[in-house]
């Protein structure tokens, strides 16, 4: 087989799609563009969130909750005693478990809502993140970024409450 026969044969890769170089095969070049199409890109409505991601998702706010859980009651207690922020540190690790709870759920289902799964994971960002660094610095100014979280989370509940059938179509 001489080289340009070889090159010609070499494959091209498109995202996890492989088709031959030079073919003339309008069934491929249909199909692969077809394919092609369908690969997530850059674009914010078309991130590829699917119910593994959410899990992952999920699985790893929930294992900072209790990493962070752990650390506030064991690490950072005497800091925690000192800032008299205990119970914001308890209030910040509750709303990230359940949060996280809630994602975990969300990913057991066939077409999990990209509105909920995101305003769950920014208000657990701004709400909890936010009372995290308040506990540990005291810095007051902060607690004007938590409410934002908070409307978050609500938005979050609220396509739950009042679109539920469409994340639960597969």
């Amino acid at each position: 087989m001489t080289a340009n026969k070889v090159a010609s044969r070499a494959v091209v890769r498109v995202g996890s799609l492989a088709r031959p170089r030079g073919g003339n095969s309008r069934a491929a070049e249909t199909r692969s563009d077809r394919e092609r199409s369908s690969i997530p890109g850059p674009s914010p409505l078309n991130w590829g969130l699917n119910r593994s991601a959410v899990i992952r998702l999920g699985a790893c706010f929930g294992f900072l909750g209790v990493a962070l859980g752990a650390l506030g009651a064991h690490g950072l207690n005497d800091l925690l005693v000192k800032n008299e922020r205990i119970d914001t540190w308890e209030t910040a690790v509750l709303y990230n478990l359940v949060h996280a709870l809630a994602l975990l759920i969300l990913g057991l289902f066939p077409a999990p809502s990209r509105v909920a799964c995101f305003s769950f994971a920014g208000g657990m960002v701004l709400f909890s993140g936010s009372l995290y660094v308040l506990a540990l610095t005291n810095f007051t100014k902060l607690g004007m970024v938590t409410p934002f979280g908070g409307v978050a989370f609500l938005v979050g509940w609220g396509i739950l409450l009042f679109r539920p059938g469409e994340f639960s179509k597969g």
